[in-house]
């Protein structure tokens, strides 16, 4: 695999983050959060901006806001999947929803379509910044196994990964 590959998964010290989230707030304060656990942090105030950062760069953990002006975390995580499928062999960015909704047994329908737009992971807001925490140690080891390839061997840093 090529070392240029932006960060994708070097060691645990050393995992790239992405926060899609439209309140500045929060965005500050998970980016302070992971960059003192030693994390590179990329920020996306939308989906529409998230999922052009996704093609770009491979990250271990995208924590993505469901409900955003622009384009919603269910709608950026369905483009990403498409994209994906056709560009990346079906091989998957872990997305964790961020969401003030409830969701229990209640929302099952909810739940359901979380699922089935690709989100892998649910946490509510507000946020819990050690749950967080967790949840990349947790994702980040079930996603270890994925390689990332491209038609001719290791992506620049800067293309995008699909093949040429």
């Amino acid at each position: 695999m090529s070392s240029k590959l932006d960060g994708w998964r070097h060691s645990k010290n050393d995992r790239k983050l992405l926060i899609v989230d439209d309140s500045l707030v929060t965005r500050k304060l998970l980016k302070r959060a992971f960059e003192k656990a030693n994390c590179v942090v990329d920020l996306a105030e939308n989906g529409d901006v998230a999922v052009e950062k996704m093609k770009i760069s491979l990250y271990d953990t995208v924590f993505m806001d469901l409900d955003m002006p622009v384009l919603d975390g269910i709608q950026a995580t369905r483009q990403l999947r498409e994209w994906e499928d056709v560009h990346r062999n079906g091989a998957r960015q872990p997305i964790c929803a961020l969401t003030s909704a409830v969701l229990d047994d209640a929302e099952r329908r909810k739940l359901i379509e979380l699922k089935e737009a690709g989100l892998d992971v649910f946490e509510s807001k507000p946020v819990n910044v050690p749950r967080l925490m967790k949840v990349v140690d947790d994702v980040s080891d079930m996603f270890s196994d994925l390689r990332m390839t491209t038609g001719q061997g290791g992506a620049e840093e800067g293309e995008k990964f699909a093949p040429t």
